[in-house]
């Protein structure tokens, strides 16, 4: 038993190490780009420069703080060229997020084979170990933070979704989800304490702009993101590639697509009807358990299947998607297949991930980018298969079977 206690962790830190030794040191050429400039911004004007009226870093406060650290450790000269020392933060959340994940295992000697099959998924690590961004410190906030609700943890789960939001606005289309499983667990007593950890939190991450007296160009920045590229895609292989050919980056999508409405308008309008129907069972059971009607827990499984559906829809309706904004359902989709099996839904998201990510990133240096598999309709289509078996797995969980029992005599 002792052996077997100590095998996961060895292996994951055996991972790990062999991961960050192995990272290419390309990755995208633009991204590392901002990096080293947004370090090189930091290490001269300091973390408060970062949201000065000039400045052009437009991310959250979170990662900067990486940025922070790697700009003291790096020499200004070569701050450019070492971005690839930053992979060795993202792959740790990385394997933080399947080691977390294993932990839900009911058996013991399954746990490291699940956990190799996880983390050697391409579709889950090209992100960190080729691309050198950062969406998988965002999905381990934010899996942690669902997992933590579930086993009734509220401030800790409260605690990761604060940091969550800090580091990438779009987490926030997990607060639903976050909310109808905190009516579980949260007490008056323990919404006090959560209050007032969270906004010690949130005050040390701002402290340098409050100290600075920019602070709420923070809120200024996160506002920003919404419409910073108004493009139908920005190259999400998404719904919007069922329709179109060719780059959608220089397509705005306040173009009319269809009975007078613009992409975006279609595209919020789906996303939005899909997920309140998506959540309705949720949403339902928690208004129960609020009016003392019921006190029965929400089954791991039907959260992991609205958290995925919730993060693929949130990719393939909207406009102004990036191709990594799908990232995020990725670690719900390998608990899903996992725990309940349901490996295809899996194979294809990540699959048509990893397809995307390379069609871009071309680490590979294949030949001919021009084949199928890498063609933006075909990864559309991948995309949609792998929807379409969450929608079904959803159906078949019933979801709102029981749902409306105790409101009505």
């Amino acid at each position: 038993m002792a052996k077997n206690k100590y095998l996961l962790p060895l292996i994951a830190i055996i991972s790990y190490l062999v991961l960050v030794f192995l990272a290419p040191k390309q990755g995208h050429e633009w991204d590392n780009y901002c990096w080293g400039l947004w370090a090189e911004i930091i290490q001269s004007k300091g973390l408060a420069a970062a949201y000065n009226s000039d400045s052009v870093i437009n991310y959250l406060p979170l990662y900067l703080y990486v940025l922070k650290i790697y700009a003291l450790l790096i020499p200004k000269a070569a701050l450019f060229e070492m971005t690839y020392c930053l992979k060795s933060i993202s792959l740790f959340f990385d394997v933080a997020s399947i080691f977390i994940l294993t932990q839900v295992i009911e058996q013991e000697n399954k746990r490291w084979k699940y956990f190799l099959l996880g983390l050697f998924n391409i579709g889950f690590i090209y992100n960190s170990f080729v691309w050198n961004q950062v969406d998988g410190i965002l999905s381990f906030f934010v899996f942690a933070s669902i997992l933590s609700a579930h086993k009734q943890k509220p401030v800790l789960a409260l605690s990761l979704f604060l940091l969550a939001i800090n580091f990438k606005l779009q987490g926030i289309i997990f607060l639903p989800i976050l909310l109808a499983l905190l009516t579980e667990s949260l007490k008056p007593q323990t919404l006090l304490k959560g209050g007032l950890i969270l906004t010690v939190i949130q005050t040390l991450i701002l402290a340098p702009f409050i100290a600075a007296g920019n602070v709420w160009n923070v809120w200024e920045t996160a506002k920003g993101s919404m419409d910073y590229y108004p493009s139908i895609s920005m190259n999400a292989y998404n719904f919007w590639y069922l329709f179109y050919d060719g780059s959608l980056m220089f397509v705005k999508d306040s173009g009319i697509f269809v009975i007078g409405l613009s992409h975006k308008q279609i595209g919020l309008t789906l996303f939005i009807g899909s997920t309140t129907l998506i959540l309705l069972p949720l949403l339902l059971q928690s208004s129960k358990r609020l009016l003392g009607k019921q006190q029965r827990k929400t089954e791991l499984k039907a959260i992991l299947l609205s958290s995925s559906l919730i993060a693929v829809l949130f990719f393939y309706f909207n406009t102004q998607m990036h191709e990594r904004y799908i990232h995020s359902a990725i670690i719900f989709s390998t608990a899903l297949a996992f725990l309940h099996g349901h490996w295809g839904q899996w194979t294809f998201i990540s699959l048509a991930y990893a397809l995307s990510l390379e069609s871009i990133c071309k680490i590979l240096k294949l030949e001919n980018y021009n084949t199928l598999i890498f063609q933006p309709r075909f990864i559309s289509f991948l995309y949609s298969i792998g929807l379409i078996m969450l929608l079904y797995h959803w159906v078949k969980t019933k979801p709102l079977k029981g749902c409306f029992e105790g409101w009505v005599r």
